[in-house]
């Protein structure tokens, strides 16, 4: 018997991921929602559309929004640290920007899901 419990010693049970899959906070339901429904693989977000995109997401799947404003919402996004996800300053013309950058295939594989965009033409 091992002297420390990892999540390696856990069995992954289909209860087991269920469960997991349900744990799972809106932000990071938004994030993944994020990396499925994009192409690109990386793209740039000012931080207030950010927050527009999540009321959004919110709205369209029923979610009550806990984040009262853009601040908060950035925060929870910072302290998930998922690989591929980071804040950014940059320039548009003589504006500063603040805002995300997020490389989609590094936060694939940290979220688990695979690239599935689904080509209705073929439905």
């Amino acid at each position: 018997i091992p002297k420390k419990l990892t999540e390696q010693h856990i069995p992954k049970t289909e209860y087991h991921e269920e469960m997991k899959e349900s744990s799972k906070s809106k932000v990071e339901l938004f994030l993944e929602d994020l990396c499925i429904n994009y192409e690109q693989d990386e793209i740039r977000i000012r931080s207030s559309k950010l927050y527009d995109m999540f009321k959004s997401f919110c709205n369209t799947n029923g979610y009550k929004y806990d984040y009262s404003n853009t601040q908060k919402l950035t925060t929870k996004i910072g302290r998930l640290k998922i690989d591929g996800c980071s804040a950014s300053v940059w320039k548009e013309g003589n504006i500063t920007v603040r805002g995300w950058e997020f490389n989609l295939p590094k936060m694939r594989k940290s979220l688990g899901i695979s690239h599935c965009l689904v080509d209705c033409t073929e439905l």
